[in-house]
C-alpha cells in the first residue's frame, strides 16, 4: 500500500539524509566487493515526497508520537562519538595488519613484565598496616634517623608440656640450657661458622665493660648461670619477688606461673655489609627453627618437659609469603577453567574441531596473563612491592578481563559476514568500545584513588590492579582484536580450529562457530538449536515479572530496607587486623599467638619510648623540668618504673668529672659528646678521697652495680668469658686474687686517651662540688639512647620505661592519650612517647575514616566517568546503588564477627569496581532501549543486556572460586565477601536499577544506535526492532545505475528470527508506538528477495 509522505520524513534534515545516502553508498560498494561482481554502483538521490511508501506490520504510529519519535537523534555525549570514533580507527588499523599488531602488543606486554626482575615483598606490619604520614610515622623516623634501625626480636613462648606450674628449680634450669645452647649454637656459612654473636644486636654495658648482646628473660634473676639456679633455695619465692617487684614478666593462668619469654634481639640489616649480613641472620635463624621444632617442638622427644614456639619479623614475613607460593596453583586452576569456560561461551559446549574456538578462547586467557605480568611488571619498577594479598588481584582480574572479550567478540559476529573483516571489526569496536572503555575506567580510577590515601596495604594493592586493568584494555584492543581476526580469517578459509593446517574440501561441511542463538545466515539450522533455558528466561520473562507493580513495590522496599538494616548494624563494627589472619593454616606461628592469648591475655609488660628533644643539661629548669615529666608518668597506673636514666647519670658523671678536672690541672670542657664516650667507672667525692691502695673488694659499689650480690658470690664470674668478668675483677679484685693489676689509681685505657696518659690521683673534693658517694659510670652505655649537641645539649634523646600495656589497641590508645597528656605539660621539652603498638591502635581509631575517605572518593570518581557516558541521573543512581551494596557489606561484616581491616577495606573497594559494571550496564542498554515508556525501555533493556550481565557474574564467580580452598584465611574471607558483592551487584543490576528506571528514568536521552556500544548484547540487539514489530525506515537502493533512492516500511522476514528465544508469539505486546529505528538497506542486498538489511 502506498501513501503520501508523512510528517516523519518531512522532519528529518538535510544533513542527516545526506549521511544516510553516503552510508547507503559505503555499504553498496562493500557488498558489491564481497561478491566480486562488477555491477555498477546505484545512483543515490535524494527522494521526492511521491517516492516515499510505507507498508504497516501494525498499528499505524499516532501523529502525536512521530515528531518525538520518528528520526534518529545525534548522540548526546561527545566522549561517546570520540570513543567510538576512536574504536573505529584502531579496528581498521588490527583488522588490516592483524600480526604486526599481534607481535607489536605482545613484545611491549612482554617487555612491561620484565619490570619483575625487581619485584619485592613486604609482609611487616609496621610498613604495611599502619600510617606512614602521621605523627608517630615521624617520630619513628627520627628515632631511625639518630639512633638506627630498631633491633628486631626473636621471641621465644617456653611453657610446660605437662601443663604443670614453671616456677620449679627444674624447669627453670631446662630453660636455661635451652638458652645456652640457642646462644652457643654454630652454623656453616660459606667457609667459616657463624654465631648468635655475629648477627644480634649490641649495646655498651658499663656494669660489664664492653659490647654484649642482648637478651631479655626472666633468667636475669640467676645472672643466666646455672650454679646461681642450683643455689637457689626457693626459686619460687625469687619469681614471685621478681613479679611482685614488676623486674619479670611471667605468663600466667589462674594464679600459676605457666610460661615465659625469652627475647634475642638481632641487627640484621646494618649500614656494612648489609646483604651478607642479613644472609648470616637467615641462615642461623632457620637452623634455630630447626632446633626448637626437632628438640623442643611439636616433634620432640618425651623426655623434654618444655614446649616452644617462636615469632621473630622475618619467621612472620616468610610465613605470609609461603602461602602465596603454597597457593600458586589455584591460580593455574582458576585460568584453566576461566580457558574452558571461555571456550565453551565462545564456541559451544562441543569437541567438533569444525565449531569449537579453543584457539581464540586460550587467547583470552593468554591476554589475561600478560595483562597480570605487565601490571605487576609496572608496579615493581615504580617500587611498589608484592604483599600477602596482591594475588587477590590475579583472581579477580581473571574473572573480570574475559567479559569484555566476550563483548568484543558478540560485536564482531553482529556484523554482516560478507563486509571486508577491517570493516567489520571497525565496526564492532566502535559499538563495544563505550562500554568497554566505562568498565574498565571506573574499575582503573577507583582503585587508584587507595593510593591516596595514607595506609600502604591498601596503595600496594591499588596501583597494580589499576595498572592490570589498564593492560588488560591495552591487551584487548590489540592482541585480543588481532587474534580474533586470525581466527576469524581461519574460519573463512576453512580451516579447522584444533589444527589449522587443516584445510576442508568444498563437499565437507564447515559449520560457523556461533556464540549464543542460532545462526542468522542459516535458514537451514534447527530451530531451538543451541537455545539456552536460562537465556530465555531472562529474555522473554523476568522483565514482564518484574515490571508487575507489587514486584516494583517488593524490590525497592526490600533492598532500601537492607540497606537501613545494614546502616544500623554497622554502626557496631570492629577495627583491627587480626595477626592471625596473615599467616596460613598450620604455621607454627599460630602456636605462639595461642600462648600470647592464653598467658597474657590481660596485658604485657612493654618497654616504650619517651623522646626529649634539644635539652640542655646545663640549664636547671630543664633539668627539673625533666624530673617533673619521669615524675607525673610514673605516678599513672599502667606505668611501672623506668629504665637507668641517661639524664641522672650525666648529671652524677658531670659533678664527679667536675671534681676530677678542679683537682688537676686538666681543664678540659665537660660536654655530652664527652659523657657519651666515657667508658670508665670513677669514684669521686668523700669516698674517693678516703679510698687506700689496698687489696680489698668494694662489696658497696659492686652491690649497687649487680643488683646487691656481694663479691663473694662473685667468684665463678672473675675469668672470661663468665658474664660481667670485667666489672667483678674490677670492684673484688681480692675474690679474684688480681690484686696488683688492680692498684687504686688505675684506669681504663679510655680514660688515659682523654687524659693524655695522666693518672689522676683525687686526695679531697672542693666544697663548692657536690659529694657523691659511690661508683659512677660514664655515659658509654647510653651512647644509642642519646644525640649530642654543642657543651651539655641532647639533641635528640630517650628513655625507656616500663608499661603494663593491653592487648586491645583501643585500650592501649587511651593509655597512649594519658601518656602524652602529661609528657606535653612541659612543651619545652618537645617530649613524645613511641611503641609501635600505639602505631597499630591509632591506625585502628583512623580505620574508619580512611575507609569512609578512600570509598568517598572513589565513589564521586564514579560518578563522573560514568555521567561522561550516560546521562547524569543514571550516573547518579548507579552511584548511589554500589554505595548501597557497600552499606550492605558493612552490615555483613559486622553480623558474621569480622571487623574493619585492610583486607575488609580493599574488598568495599573492590565492590565499588564491580557492581558499577553491572548498573552501568543496565543504564546504558536502557538509554540505548527504544520505547516510547520507561516500562517498554526497561524490557527492551533486559531482554538485550540480562544474560550478558549473568554472564559477566559467572565468570567472575568462577575466577574467584578456588579462593575457597586456599590455606589462607585472608583469601576465604575475601571469597566469602567478593560472591556477596556479586550477589548484590545482581540483585541491583538485574532488579532494583530496572524498576527505578521503569519509574524514574530519563525519557530524554535516547541514543543514536549508530555510536552505541553493544554491552554484550550480541544478535539480540539487531532482534530487538524484528521483535517489536515496529515501523522501521528502510532505504532501498536500487540494483541498476539510476536507481532512484526510494524509503518504505519493512520488516525482515520471520524465519531469520529465533522466535523461541526471544518470546515471538508469546504474550507479545505490540501496540506499534516504539520508536523508528534507523535502518539503511541497498535494494536487493537483503533478505531473501528483498536483501539482507544492516545497521550502519
Amino acid at each position: 500500500m502506498t501513501t503520501t509522505e508523512p510528517p516523519l520524513v518531512e522532519q528529518r534534515s538535510a544533513d542527516a539524509l545526506e549521511d544516510a545516502i553516503r552510508a547507503a553508498q559505503r555499504g553498496a560498494a562493500r557488498n558489491g566487493a564481497a561478491r566480486g561482481d562488477d555491477a555498477p554502483r546505484p545512483s543515490l538521490s535524494a527522494p521526492s515526497p511521491s517516492s516515499v511508501s510505507y507498508a504497516s506490520t501494525g498499528a499505524s504510529l499516532p501523529p502525536s508520537r512521530r515528531r518525538a519519535k520518528g528520526r534518529c537523534p545525534a548522540p548526546q555525549h561527545a566522549v561517546e562519538r570520540a570513543v567510538a570514533a576512536a574504536f573505529a580507527w584502531i579496528g581498521r588499523l588490527v583488522g588490516r595488519h592483524p600480526v604486526s599488531v599481534f607481535v607489536g602488543s605482545l613484545l611491549i606486554a612482554l617487555a612491561l613484565s620484565a619490570g619483575l626482575v625487581k619485584v619485592s615483598f613486604e609482609a611487616r606490619s609496621h610498613k604495611l598496616y599502619i600510617p606512614q604520614k602521621d605523627f608517630m610515622a615521624r617520630d619513628a623516623r627520627e628515632l631511625e634517623s639518630y639512633f638506627g634501625t630498631t633491633p628486631e626480636p626473636g621471641i621465644l613462648i617456653l611453657e610446660r608440656k605437662d601443663g604443670e606450674p614453671l616456677d620449679d628449680k627444674a624447669s627453670v634450669l631446662a630453660m636455661l640450657d635451652l638458652h645456652q645452647e640457642v646462644v652457643g649454637m654454630r652454623v656453616p656459612f660459606g667457609d667459616r661458622l657463624i654465631a648468635y654473636d655475629d648477627i644480634c644486636y649490641r649495646r655498651f654495658v658499663g656494669m660489664l665493660d664492653d659490647y654484649e648482646c642482648i637478651v631479655s628473660s626472666p633468667l636475669e634473676l640467676w645472672w643466666y648461670q646455672r650454679a646461681q639456679v642450683q643455689g637457689d633455695e626457693d626459686v619460687s619465692g625469687t619469681i614471685r619477688e621478681a613479679i611482685d617487684d614488676n623486674r619479670a614478666d611471667f605468663g600466667t593462668e589462674a594464679g600459676e606461673v605457666k610460661a615465659m619469654q625469652i627475647k634475642y634481639f638481632f641487627h640484621p640489616r646494618s649500614d656494612e655489609a648489609e646483604d651478607e649480613r642479613y644472609d648470616m641472620f637467615q641462615a642461623w635463624e632457620e637452623a634455630l627453627r630447626d632446633l626448637l621444632f626437632v628438640k623442643v617442638g611439636s616433634g620432640s622427644s618425651a623426655d623434654e618437659p618444655l614446649k616452644v614456639t617462636y615469632w621473630s619479623t622475618n619467621f612472620n614475613e616468610l610465613e605470609a609469603q609461603s602461602f602465596v607460593r603454597d597457593d600458586s596453583y589455584l591460580m593455574g586452576l582458576s585460568l584453566a577453567f576461566i580457558t574452558i569456560y571461555v571456550c565453551i561461551t565462545l564456541g559451544g559446549a562441543t569437541a567438533d574441531c569444525r565449531q569449537t574456538r579453543m584457539f581464540l578462547g586460550s587467547t583470552c586467557a593468554v591476554c589475561t596473563a600478560l595483562s597480570m605480568s605487565s601490571g605487576f611488571g609496572i608496579a615493581s619498577l615504580l617500587g611498589i612491592p608484592l604483599q600477602p594479598i596482591s594475588p587477590i588481584v590475579c583472581f579477580t582480574l581473571l574473572g573480570v578481563a574475559v567479559d569484555d572479550m566476550i563483548i568484543i567478540v558478540m560485536a564482531f559476529e553482529a556484523t554482516p559476514r560478507d563486509d571486508p573483516i577491517d570493516e567489520r571489526l571497525s565496526d564492532a569496536l566502535s559499538r563495544a568500545g563505550s562500554t568497554i572503555t566505562v568498565t574498565s575506567v571506573t574499575s582503573a580510577v577507583a582503585f587508584l584513588t587507595g593510593y591516596f590515601v595514607d595506609f600502604p596495604a591498601l596503595a600496594y594493592f591499588c596501583v597494580p590492579a589499576s595498572l592490570c586493568i589498564v593492560m588488560v584494555y591495552f591487551l584487548q584492543m590489540t592482541f585480543f582484536a588481532s587474534c580474533l581476526v586470525l581466527d576469524s580469517k581461519r574460519a573463512t578459509a576453512r580451516r579447522l580450529d584444533c589444527c589449522p593446517c587443516f584445510e576442508l574440501t568444498d563437499d565437507q561441511v564447515y559449520r560457523v562457530p556461533r556464540m549464543l542463538g542460532l545462526d542468522r545466515q542459516t535458514s537451514s539450522a534447527k530451530k531451538g538449536e543451541r537455545v539456552r533455558p536460562l537465556q530465555v528466561l531472562v529474555n522473554k520473562h523476568w522483565a514482564k515479572f518484574l515490571m508487575r507493580n507489587p514486584v516494583r513495590f517488593l524490590v525497592v522496599a526490600g533492598f532500601l530496607s537492607l540497606v537501613l538494616a545494614s546502616g544500623l548494624t554497622m554502626r557496631h563494627i570492629t577495627v583491627g587486623l587480626p595477626p592471625k589472619l596473615s599467616l596460613p593454616d598450620g604455621s607454627p606461628i599460630l602456636g605462639f599467638l595461642d600462648g600470647l592469648d592464653d598467658y597474657w591475655a590481660g596485658a604485657q609488660m612493654q618497654e616504650v619510648q619517651l623522646i626529649l628533644r634539644d635539652v640542655d643539661m646545663g640549664d636547671p629548669a630543664t633539668v627539673r623540668a625533666v624530673d617533673r615529666t619521669v615524675a607525673r608518668l610514673e605516678a599513672l597506673p599502667h606505668v611501672l618504673h623506668f629504665a637507668p636514666r641517661w639524664d641522672k647519670a650525666f648529671v652524677a658523671w658531670r659533678n664527679c668529672t667536675w671534681a676530677e678536672v678542679m683537682q688537676s690541672a686538666d681543664t678540659e670542657p665537660i660536654t655530652m659528646a664527652a659523657f657519651l664516650e666515657d667508658d670508665e667507672t670513677h669514684k669521686c667525692g668523700a669516698r674517693a678521697a678516703a679510698s687506700t691502695p689496698g687489696c680489698e673488694d668494694d662489696d658497696e659499689a659492686f652491690k649497687k652495680l649487680s643488683g646487691g650480690h656481694e663479691c663473694a658470690v662473685a667468684a665463678s664470674h672473675c675469668a672470661k668469658p663468665a658474664v660481667g668478668w670485667k666489672i667483678v675483677q674490677r670492684h673484688c679484685p681480692a675474690t679474684c686474687g688480681v690484686c696488683a693489676e688492680r692498684a687504686s689509681g688505675w684506669h681504663s685505657a679510655a680514660w688515659h686517651r682523654r687524659h693524655g696518659g695522666r693518672q689522676l690521683q683525687v686526695a679531697s673534693v672542693d666544697k663548692a662540688v657536690p659529694t657523691h658517694l659511690g661508683p659512677t659510670m660514664g655515659g658509654k652505655q647510653f651512647e644509642n639512647d642519646v644525640s649530642p649537641g654543642p657543651d651539655q645539649v641532647a639533641v635528640e634523646s630517650r628513655m625507656i620505661f616500663y608499661v603494663h600495656m593491653s592487648n586491645s589497641n583501643a585500650q592501649a590508645w587511651r593509655e597512649y592519650e594519658a601518656l602524652a597528656a602529661e609528657v606535653a605539660k612541659e612543651p619545652s621539652l618537645g617530649g613524645s612517647v613511641y611503641h609501635f603498638k600505639y602505631e597499630f591502635a591509632y591506625c585502628d581509631l583512623l580505620m574508619p575514616l580512611f575507609g569512609l575517605k578512600n570509598l568517598l572518593m572513589a565513589a564521586g570518581t564514579i560518578f563522573v566517568v560514568v555521567s561522561l557516558f550516560l546521562p547524569v541521573s543514571i550516573a547518579l543512581l548507579s552511584t548511589f546503588t554500589v554505595v548501597c551494596i557497600d552499606v550492605i557489606l558493612l552490615g555483613l561484616i559486622t553480623a558474621v564477627g569480622m571487623s574493619l581491616n585492610t583486607i575488609t577495606l580493599v574488598t568495599l573497594l573492590l565492590a565499588l569496581a564491580l557492581a558499577i559494571d553491572y548498573s552501568c550496564h543496565i543504564g546504558h542498554a536502557y538509554v540505548v532501549a527504544p520505547g516510547r515508556t520507561r516500562e517498554e525501555k526497561v524490557r527492551e533493556a533486559i531482554g538485550t543486556i540480562g544474560f550478558s550481565i549473568i554472564n559477566a557474574a559467572g565468570s567472575t564467580l568462577l575466577g574467584t572460586l578456588f579462593l575457597a580452598a586456599s590455606q589462607s584465611p585472608v583469601f576465604r574471607i575475601f571469597f566469602l565477601l567478593i560472591w556477596s558483592t556479586i550477589f548484590l551487584g545482581l540483585v541491583s543490576g538485574m532488579a532494583f536499577v530496572p524498576v527505578v528506571l521503569s519509574l524514574i528514568g530519563p525519557l530524554d536521552h535516547t541514543l543514536e544506535p549508530d555510536h552505541l556500544a553493544l554491552d554484550g548484547a550480541g544478535p539480540e540487539i539487531f532482534k530487538s526492532s524484528w521483535q517489536r514489530r515496529a515501523k522501521q525506515l528502510t532505504v532501498e537502493v536500487g540494483e541498476s545505475e539510476g536507481d532512484d533512492v526510494s524509503l518504505r516500511p519493512s520488516v525482515p522476514p520471520s524465519d531469520t528470527v529465533d522466535s523461541e528465544l526471544s518470546g515471538e508469539g508469546e504474550d507479545e505486546e505490540d501496540d506499534g508506538n516504539d520508536m523508528v529505528d534507523c535502518f539503511f538497506t541497498p535494494r536487493g542486498q537483503g533478505h531473501g528477495a528483498t536483501g539482507q538489511q544492516r545497521m550502519v
